[in-house]
C-alpha cells in the first residue's frame, strides 16, 4: 500500500537520502577505533537513534548526553554510546558509570568489555590508580576470543604502560603498528614509554611520525613540546609546538591547564616573565 505517489520528485529525494547515509557511512568507516565505529553502525541502522549518529559525528558530545537524560532512554547501545561521548570529553568516571549499564544489560559481549577495559586503564592512568589498571588487565586477559587485532595490542600496550612496564609496552606498540601502521595514536604512546625508558630520541622519532600522520594531535604536540623544552632546552620550537597545540585544543576538552603550565615555564626560561 503506497503512501505516496512514485514520481520524478520522489525518486530524487530517495537519490539524496542514499548520498547523504553513504556519506555519514564513510564517516563512520573511516574511524579507526573499531569498537566506537561498530556502536556508531549498529545505531545508524535504527532510524530511531540516527540522530545520535550524526551529533556524535558534529563531536557534539554534550548534546547526545544531555538529550539521553532527559528522554530517560536506558539501551545498551545508547548507554554504550554515551560512554563513548563521556570518554571523548575526558569524563572518564561518567563513562565508566554508562558503559557498566551497558554491561548489566549485556554481560556477554565482548565489545562492551574491551570499552569498560579501555576506560578503566584510561582513568586508573589519569587519576594514577594502579588498581583500576590491574582490573582493566584482569578483564582484558579474560575475555574468551583470543584473536587479537591492533585495537587489542594497543589496549593491552596501554594496560602495560599505566603499570609501568614499559618494555612489554613497547612490544605490543610494536605489533600493533605493523598491523595497523598508520594510526597516530599509537606511536605517540609509544613515545611515552621511550620518554619512560630515557629513549628521548626514539621517542622524538615516534611523535615526529605520529605528527606526520596527523599534524593536529594534540596529545603528540603537548609531549614534543614538554620533551623539546625540558630535555632539550630548545625552548622556542618548544613554544611553537605548545602554542599550536592550544589553538587547536580550544575546539576540543583537551585540559588546556596543562598547556598554559608549561607555555608559562618555558617563557620564564627565557626570561619572557611578563608573558609567563
Amino acid at each position: 500500500k503506497f503512501k505516496n505517489i512514485l514520481n520524478y520528485e520522489s525518486f530524487r529525494l530517495i537519490h539524496k537520502q542514499m548520498i547523504e547515509n553513504n556519506n555519514y557511512l564513510k564517516n563512520i568507516n573511516s574511524m579507526t577505533n573499531v569498537f566506537e565505529r561498530e556502536t556508531l553502525i549498529s545505531l545508524f541502522a535504527d532510524k530511531n537513534y540516527k540522530d545520535f549518529v550524526l551529533l556524535y559525528l558534529e563531536k557534539k558530545y554534550e548534546r547526545i548526553i544531555t538529550i539521553v537524560k532527559e528522554n530517560k532512554i536506558d539501551k545498551p547501545e545508547i548507554n554504550t554510546l554515551v560512554s563513548w561521548s563521556y570518554y571523548n570529553i575526558y569524563n572518564y568516571s561518567e563513562a565508566l558509570k554508562y558503559i557498566l549499564r551497558a554491561e548489566e544489560q549485556l554481560p556477554d559481549d565482548e565489545k562492551i568489555l574491551r570499552i569498560k577495559v579501555s576506560i578503566l586503564c584510561e582513568k586508573g592512568t589519569s587519576e594514577n590508580i594502579i588498581d583500576l589498571i590491574e582490573e582493566a588487565e584482569r578483564i582484558f586477559l579474560g575475555i574468551k576470543s583470543n584473536k587479537w587485532d591492533w585495537m587489542d595490542l594497543y589496549s593491552y600496550g596501554n594496560i602495560l604502560s599505566g603499570l609501568k612496564k614499559y618494555p612489554d609496552a613497547i612490544l605490543h606498540y610494536k605489533k600493533a603498528i605493523d598491523i595497523e601502521p598508520n594510526e597516530a595514536m599509537i606511536w605517540k604512546n609509544l613515545s611515552t614509554c621511550y620518554y619512560h625508558e630515557n629513549s628521548h630520541e626514539k621517542e622524538i622519532e615516534c611523535l615526529n611520525k605520529a605528527l606526520e600522520l596527523n599534524e593536529n594531535l594534540i596529545e603528540a604536540l603537548y609531549s614534543k613540546g614538554t620533551t623539546i623544552g625540558n630535555i632539550y632546552h630548545n625552548y622556542g620550537e618548544a613554544i611553537s609546538l605548545l602554542k599550536k597545540a592550544l589553538i587547536i585544543a580550544k575546539d576540543t576538552y583537551f585540559e588546556k591547564k596543562y598547556l598554559y603550565y608549561w607555555l608559562a615555564s618555558f617563557n620564564k626560561d627565557i626570561h619572557k616573565y611578563r608573558t609567563a
